[in-house]
């Protein structure tokens, strides 16, 4: 492969890449305008719901969408480290660090959630009953 056609493929790359990046996370209850391939699916509590990846800012997301439900957004979902909230990153937060710590909710099968602000919370393991426990997740959701 010839330099020039190498350095054409690695800025149409970055230019994906940035467009991608350009993405604005929708909110909860938006009607999801994009494709749904239906590949992967979340569970929320009694509901099954599939899901699509999606890139903000270089932070990788799965959005849950309810298409019984005209493909509204059910709920948002992310394990990548470089999310943040305010300006602060969340996972691998230590459970004592959250200043709502003492709102933690258990749901069974599914974790410990820490509100932290309106819609987003902080997913912690099932089992994480300690103060050190580390956060795993972060969920926006109507909870």
């Amino acid at each position: 492969m010839s330099k020039a056609r190498y350095l054409i493929g690695c800025m149409i790359g970055l230019l994906i890449h940035t467009l991608a990046g350009a993405q604005k996370l929708p909110d909860l209850g938006d009607t999801w305008q994009g494709s749904i391939s239906g590949d992967s699916s979340f569970m929320h509590f009694n509901d099954n719901y599939p899901t699509v990846q999606l890139f903000v800012d270089s932070v990788r997301y799965t959005v849950a969408v309810d298409t019984k439900k005209g493909n509204l957004v059910k709920c948002i979902f992310s394990t990548d480290k470089r999310f943040t909230l305010h300006g602060d990153t969340v996972l691998g937060k230590p459970l004592n660090t959250f200043k709502n710590k003492d709102r933690a909710k258990y749901y069974r099968g599914h974790g410990y959630f820490v509100p932290l602000d309106e819609d987003w919370y902080a997913v912690f393991h099932f089992n994480a009953t300690s103060n050190t426990s580390r956060c795993i997740a972060v969920l926006k959701d109507r909870l």
